[in-house]
Order: C-alpha cells, then structure tokens, then sequence
C-alpha cells in the first residue's frame, strides 16, 4: 500500500492479465491453441471474419445474497451511516436456477445501477484472489467483490464485449465491464479500494441471459461466439475513462447493441 492508501500491484509482472496459473483448477489463462472462427468489428463499422483463441474456463463458485438493511459505524466518506446493500453474498452447493434478471436467491438494492436484463450475473475471475494477497496482505474468500460467478480461465483481458458463453444449458452473453461502488470499500472496511480495483484493472464484468437454465459450481464455461475481439473488458474501461480523447472508440461502442444501454449511453456522450 502507498502512502496515499492505495495498492501497488508490480510485484506482479503480468499482473492481471490473465497469463498465470489459476491454482488447482488447472485451466491457467484458459487460452487453447486451437482457433474458431468467429466475427471481428470491421473498420468501416461492420463485420469481419477473424479467428480468435478458443477459450475455456470453469465455474469454480456461485454466491447469492439479497438486499439487507446495514449501518457503518462513523463514516468517513460523507454518506448515511445506514444503506442497503446485496454485496454480502453466500455460496451456494448444488444447482441454481438462472433466471433472465437474476440468480434464484439474487437480488439487488440498487436497481439504477445494478440488476436488469444486462446485469443479471457479476462474473470475477479467481485469479485475482491471490493476487490481492499479494497486494494488500488480505485474504479474501470467494465471493469478496460481490460477485455471483467465480471463474477461472477467463478474465478482463480474454472476456470481450458480446462474447457469448455456455455453462450447462445456460447461454450468456458479456454485456459491460463492472464498475464497483462504495459498498465494496465500506464492506471491506477499505474505502480506496473500489478505485484500486478500477485502476488495478480486476473489475469483473456482467453478464447477460439468453437462455436461462440450472447451473452448478465445477461446470465447465465455454466460448462459443466472439463478435468484438478488440473490445475486452479492460480495453473497454479504458476507452470509458479515455473517451474525450479515444472519440471514435466511444462512437463505435455507443452503437454496439451488445454493450449495456447504460455504457451506450456514456458512450453516446462524447
């Protein structure tokens, strides 16, 4: 940790990019050497062919939680010491239904920035976990960042816009990165750490349901469609804060009819 309170991450090399072993899952950067064939945003603004790498990851948690009353005792970041919050959530064994907003036991409080049909999942990838207690000493058990879906083989840098996923008889779809809030740093007792995880890059990213279904922790998570290999998740955070200057990125991703309408329309106004 600096002296400004947030955390240093070169101790990493690679840090969060995905190119490292995910412990005993055995999927590593979950990149295949084989190819599929797939569709790339051409440079004129429509489709073009491409091959990108095959991908594979696994589902290694599924965490619930519903909205609850919580009060932080002396608040130092100028809000109500009383809130309500989903960001506490519990692991689950055995299978849960996905339904079109939400996981079965799901629920948000927040529904203007959470939630609905293109926030229905938070994914995070587990191969953050050790890199966060390399970083802030901390060890965090699955589920920490308020996520639903805890994946290994698959992070910000290899999970693109519009990527399309099968879990089981799931099929989803990545719909924009996440943006944390100040309830992970008020549920964590570390009010820099959502801005360290914007700037560290390990956001996670939401996911969409085309097809609802039962999934279950240990289930294998597929590739099955990429439609914008240049807009992962962190590239796309990144055009997001950059976008006064990366005008022509935003344009482009203003009209992408896989992104959130939220992040259109941040998109939109440039």
């Amino acid at each position: 940790m600096t002296d400004s309170g947030h955390f240093e991450a070169g101790a990493f090399g690679d840090e969060g990019t995905g190119r490292g072993d995910v412990g005993a899952s055995g999927f590593g950067n979950g990149i295949s050497d084989s190819r599929v064939v797939s569709h790339g945003a051409a440079s004129d603004g429509g489709f073009a062919a491409a091959t990108v790498p095959a991908l594979r990851g696994r589902l290694v948690s599924i965490q619930i939680g519903l909205p609850g009353q919580k009060v932080f005792e002396h608040p130092s970041d100028g809000r109500e010491a009383a809130y309500v919050s989903a960001i506490d959530k519990s692991t689950v064994l055995g299978p849960v239904l996905v339904g079109e907003t939400n996981l079965a036991g799901d629920g948000q409080a927040d529904l203007k920035n959470h939630g609905g049909p293109y926030r229905a999942i938070l994914a995070y990838s587990a191969l953050h976990y050790p890199q966060w207690k390399q970083v802030c000493g901390l060890s965090f058990a699955y589920g920490a960042f308020g996520e639903n879906f805890t994946v290994s083989g698959l992070t910000e840098e290899n999970m693109c816009i519009g990527d399309i996923l099968k879990v089981g008889e799931v099929i989803l779809q990545v719909s924009q990165p996440r943006s944390p809030c100040w309830k992970l740093g008020r549920k964590h007792r570390l009010p820099e750490l959502p801005a360290d995880v914007e700037r560290l890059g390990w956001t996670g990213w939401y996911l969409r349901v085309l097809q609802t279904g039962t999934v279950e922790a240990g289930m294998e998570i597929q590739l099955m469609e990429r439609l914008y290999p240049k807009w992962t998740i962190r590239e796309t955070h990144r055009i997001r804060k950059e976008r006064l200057v990366m005008r022509d990125e935003a344009i482009a991703l203003a009209a992408c009819p896989e992104l959130s309408p939220d992040w259109r329309d941040i998109f939109a106004r440039v």
